[in-house]
């Protein structure tokens, strides 16, 4: 398997990481999370023209919001992974060598995509600021991410 191959794999993987770590921590009143049907209307909603709402939660539903909103969820952490043997290169290092450590922190950066892309699309503002307190965006994002990017490290220290 390539390079690539593993980082897509890992990507799976680091999303059922980000997934378990944000359902203990929202049982435990830790941390948020977006709710698979709103990930499912933007992404059905960006299908059709519109990309950012004034508030996804009034904004009229769409059939099949939920499934479509899990696999967009794996779809993104697969791709978004595709950049990790990059970001490694970029560091002068070789996909062997600190696999952890350099996934963990490759994780910690894509928490800006939540902050600048997902939650103004969702009309939550930057960095989640229109989100309720309980929601700890900021917070909720990097411990998700975290835990994303050790999946990767994990899959990579496994294959590579």
């Amino acid at each position: 398997m390539t390079h690539l191959g593993i980082a897509f794999v890992g990507g799976l993987v680091g999303t059922v990481a980000m997934d378990a770590i944000k359902y203990v921590g929202h049982a435990l009143k830790l941390i948020g999370g977006v709710r698979m049907d709103m990930l499912g209307r933007w992404a059905l909603g960006m299908m059709r023209g519109k990309f950012v709402y004034d508030d996804i939660h009034h904004a009229p539903a769409f059939p099949g919001e939920v499934p479509a909103g899990w696999l967009f969820h794996y779809l993104t952490g697969g791709l978004v992974a595709l950049a990790y043997p990059f970001f490694v290169w970029m560091l002068g290092q070789p996909l062997t060598l600190a696999q952890m450590s350099n996934a963990v922190i490759f994780g910690l950066l894509t928490s800006v995509l939540p902050w600048f892309v997902v939650y103004p699309a969702f009309g939550k503002g930057w960095f989640g600021s229109r989100a309720p307190k309980a929601a700890r965006p900021v917070v909720t994002s990097l411990v998700s991410h975290t835990c994303y990017g050790a999946g990767i490290g994990a899959v990579f220290l496994a294959l590579v």
